[in-house]
């Protein structure tokens, strides 16, 4: 299995953009392994809707079968390519199909938030962090890279112990990680 699936093309964009995918995939790669009917429980949809959001992914190369593992020729098992996928910045499509929608969440996140709404709905937590800092070109590639180690660690760490207590109960977070010039506008 890859360390890390890079996302190229329009068709892998389009089928990593999908909630419902992104959350597959995350559930695939803590089992390794899975059926379409497995994840359907998991993550709490039809098992045909779930097989055919299956098969996009594998038609975009993200899964694969598994037919070794699986119980008989009519049983479809499913692995993960990769243990993280990683949009490739500068891929077609990006602003469409994965930023207008990760900041339409964000802005529902935070409006719910803030018009009353639960601010901390039991153990979920919300954080925004929005700040100008002045860096040098060389500052700001550490910067990046220290954010993307950190955000790496705490998912291999998270992936980790859902591996290790998969029944445990846990929700699907997003994390958003922007860093670049600002300009004027």
């Amino acid at each position: 299995m890859e360390d890390t699936f890079l996302v190229q093309t329009p068709e892998a964009l389009k089928a990593i953009a999908h909630p419902l995918r992104q959350r597959i995939l995350m559930d695939l790669v803590v089992a390794g392994h899975a059926r379409a009917a497995d994840l359907a429980r998991s993550v709490d949809a039809p098992a045909n809707s779930v097989s055919f959001h299956l098969r996009t992914l594998a038609k975009a190369g993200m899964v694969v079968e598994a037919p070794e593992l699986a119980r008989d020729g009519r049983d479809r098992v499913w692995r993960p390519v990769a243990e993280n996928f990683r949009v490739e910045p500068g891929t077609a499509g990006t602003a469409t199909e994965i930023l207008r929608p990760a900041l339409a969440w964000v802005e529902r996140l935070f409006t719910t938030a803030n018009d009353g709404g639960p601010a901390d709905e039991g153990t979920k937590r919300r954080a925004l962090v929005i700040n100008n800092v002045s860096l040098t070109s060389d500052e700001a590639r550490a910067f990046r890279d220290e954010l993307v180690a950190f955000h790496e660690k705490w998912a291999d760490r998270a992936f980790s112990r859902a591996r290790q207590d998969p029944d445990a109960p846990r929700d699907a977070y997003q994390v958003l990680l922007a860093l670049g010039p600002r300009d004027e506008g």
